[in-house]
């Protein structure tokens, strides 16, 4: 009997496997054989438990990835316990926004002889999550970050050679292509999972880890803080182990480092460039001189929300906007709410104040609200089932009016996605999503043609134009109309009387003369060379079914 003596990969040094060999058992690991991973982790941890790990992120996210997101989990990381396997599909060891990850674990002190049930109880189990998830987002923060450091981990020899040949022009511009490759190939990884990143920040209080096992955390709080914190908490621990009050701070403090951590790989597109994402960082660098807040639209596409009216005015003034597309973005950015000290604001809620409002642009709202108060009281009346109120706009550039939420109502975008929800209630919007706020633009024709109206005692086509107006916009703001047949019918009046027709006039069929069809000729026709054709009626004739040799006779 010949026994194999070759070690498993992940028991083998790692300075003895090459790439290759990692992706080669990759594709054995994941029966896959067309793709490589993205990337891997391989460490051995020591400590509280020891164990070895080999972790693989995939290229591709699985397509049925969120089919049953809440449901049973099971990760994709076998469990072997002295290099025999216990578990292929093991649940909890992950959390489910990094259910996608690869990968096998393999430990001495884990006990042989148990079953699953059991197995899942285990403290060690618990302490072996919290350091594969450590290792995972470092190995994120790794593809999502390009500094110094990595210019420096070049292969010595013939590489560094060409590299002091080269001019500094030269070089500067061989690191400006490193940077742009990896932040394509991270760009790559987020358009594949970047929603498992925001449901992490919503989702992963369960995974909670000391502040000394995390690094890099000098992109969140001041570099040395960082020390500071951890060696208060660290006091604290040795002091009052068996405190829950010290215990439920330091849990606290580590839930609130862990969302922050995962900030970091956030990105979006936005205003100022709707073809690459952008990050927070980036926002902040580029944000204007005293700006103290982050501002963000969220809605279907980029495409529409770079064309919606209610960012106009913000971009006229030089302010970016973060264009969030993905529908688990505007949940993130609620949880969220400030990053490094700047406010998160929603553009779309109808408490936005527009920045740099001096005191002459107050005192002019104040009398342009005085002016416009017969129409906005009059409309606001009229709208009553819907809207709250009826506003003076400062973001309004070429559109008459927008719809904006109020403070705790749903933005549009809230609406849409609970609207598609299959257990939504069907009760009437005003009562389900809160009601509306009207923003109207008080330069534009439109409205003021509608104030003096509404001065002259406005009638019932001024009521109509008033209604189609508001479901225009609503639509325009990314809403959807309540009654569209109602909308179409007054829609369609409207447009009888911009075309001079009565507004009611009734429909009527049309009359057509009917020309009568010219009998057939049944003279025979003659073409060029002689030859005579005529129409045959075949419709009497009888059939006969021949032979072969009678029909070559005829």
């Amino acid at each position: 009997m010949q026994v194999n003596e070759n070690k498993a990969i992940w028991l083998r040094p790692k300075e003895e496997i090459s790439d290759d060999d990692y992706k080669k058992f990759y594709k054995v690991l994941s029966k896959n054989s067309g793709e490589d991973p993205f990337n891997w982790v391989h460490f051995k941890a020591e400590g509280e438990v020891e164990f070895t790990s080999l972790i693989y992120v995939p290229k591709r996210a699985p397509s049925d990835m969120f089919d049953n997101y809440y449901g049973k989990q099971t990760t994709n990381l076998k469990l072997y316990v002295r290099r025999v396997l216990i578990s292929e599909e093991f649940e909890d060891i992950l959390p489910r926004y990094l259910s996608f990850v690869k990968g096998v674990i393999d430990s001495d002190e884990l006990p042989l002889n148990v079953n699953r049930e059991t197995l899942q109880q285990l403290k060690m189990l618990k302490v072996i999550s919290r350091k594969i998830v450590k290792k995972i987002l470092e190995l994120f923060q790794d593809a999502a970050s390009y500094d110094e450091e990595d210019e420096d981990d070049t292969e010595e020899g013939e590489e560094d050679d060409n590299m002091a040949e080269t001019t500094p022009e030269e070089q500067q511009r061989l690191k400006d292509e490193k940077r742009k490759k990896k932040m394509d190939e991270y760009n790559e990884f987020w358009k594949e999972y970047g929603k498992n990143i925001k449901l992490g920040v919503i989702e992963d209080s369960s995974n909670r880890q000391k502040l000394a096992e995390l690094t890099r955390y000098n992109y969140y709080i001041n570099y040395y803080m960082k020390y500071i914190i951890n060696g208060i908490i660290s006091i604290y621990y040795m002091i009052y182990i068996n405190s829950r009050l010290i215990q439920y701070i330091s849990n606290l403090i580590l839930s609130i480092y862990q969302i922050l951590y995962l900030i970091f790989y956030f990105r979006w597109y936005s205003s100022k460039n709707s073809t690459e994402l952008t990050s927070f960082d980036d926002y902040i660098e580029r944000s204007k001189p005293g700006q103290d807040s982050i501002y963000y639209l969220a809605g279907e596409n980029k495409e529409q929300l770079l064309a919606s009216p209610i960012i106009q005015g913000l971009i006229k003034k030089g302010y970016e906007v973060l264009l969030l597309e993905d529908p688990v973005d505007e949940f993130t950015f609620q949880h969220l709410n400030e990053y490094k000290q700047k406010k998160l604001v929603n553009v779309g809620k109808g408490d936005f104040k527009q920045p740099e409002d001096n005191d002459e642009q107050r005192k002019k709202q104040k009398a342009l609200k005085k002016v416009f108060q017969p129409l906005t009281d009059w409309w606001r009346k009229l709208l009553s089932e819907n809207v709250d109120s009826v506003v003076i706009s400062q973001r309004l550039i070429e559109d008459p009016l927008i719809v904006v939420s109020s403070e705790s109502g749903y933005s549009a975008n809230m609406e849409r996605i609970s609207k598609a929800q299959a257990y939504s209630s069907k009760g009437s919007n005003s009562q389900q999503f809160g009601k509306k706020i009207v923003e109207i633009n008080p330069n534009h024709q439109a409205i003021q043609e509608l104030l003096q109206r509404v001065k002259d005692d406005p009638d019932q086509e001024t009521e109509e134009m008033a209604r189609v107006l508001y479901e225009a916009a609503l639509v325009n703001s990314g809403y959807s109309i309540p009654n569209p047949e109602k909308f179409a019918s007054r829609f369609y009046k409207l447009f009888n009387s911009a075309l001079g027709i009565d507004r009611d006039a009734p429909i009527k069929e049309y009359e057509v003369e009917i020309e009568e069809e010219p009998e057939t000729s049944s003279e025979p026709t003659v073409d060029q060379d002689g030859t005579k054709w005529e129409k045959v009626n075949t419709d009497d004739a009888q059939w006969e079914t021949v032979s072969d040799d009678k029909r070559d006779d005829l």
